[in-house]
């Protein structure tokens, strides 16, 4: 999926939920290059659906190797994103090459939302007075790649942590 040179844009997608708001979306897309969006708030755009109550099912970006985003400068996350579909080991599992660049509004690469119905993150909560950290793993990322992002806190947003095994090289500048 390539999207370039779209000056009047605000979204590149609009996804509507299906039953319990669910929504399976782009399981066979390799490649997602957004380039030269200067109005573009957002990739995925719900509508009157907020990301904390939207979930994507399970395979959903499970072939996503290539994710490479540029002059997009009202950019404030690339994909909202829930742990338990992270947790479930096949959303961006194959997921190599992360590329970001002069996005001057990106403040997160993947918005996390933590799911209620996330037994696992509820039994710790009660267990512990002090807020949980997930942990996500990308298991293939490979590259990093992040150039003049000044307003970005992190890849993953929150109280999320990504752990990438065989990552190789991350360039960060600006």
């Amino acid at each position: 999926c390539r999207v370039e040179r779209c000056p009047s844009l605000e979204y590149v997608f609009f996804i509507r939920p299906h039953v319990n708001n669910k929504v399976l979306i782009f399981y066979f897309l390799r490649t997602l290059w957004s380039s030269q969006l200067p109005r573009a708030r957002c990739i995925w755009n719900f509508g009157t659906q907020p990301s904390s109550v939207l979930h994507f099912r399970n395979r959903s970006f499970e072939d996503l190797e290539f994710m490479h985003v540029d002059l997009c400068p009202r950019l404030t996350h690339v994909l909202p994103l829930s742990t338990t579909l992270m947790h479930g080991g096949r959303c961006l599992r194959l997921l190599e090459t992360l590329e970001i660049v002069w996005c001057g509004d990106l403040r997160a690469v993947f918005l996390f939302t933590v799911d209620n119905d996330d037994t696992q993150s509820s039994q710790d909560q009660q267990q512990s007075t002090t807020p949980t950290t997930a942990v996500i793993t990308f298991p293939k990322l490979k590259r990093i790649h992040l150039h003049e992002l000044p307003l970005l806190h992190g890849i993953c947003s929150g109280r999320v942590r990504m752990y990438a095994p065989n990552l190789e090289s991350i360039k960060i500048r600006g």
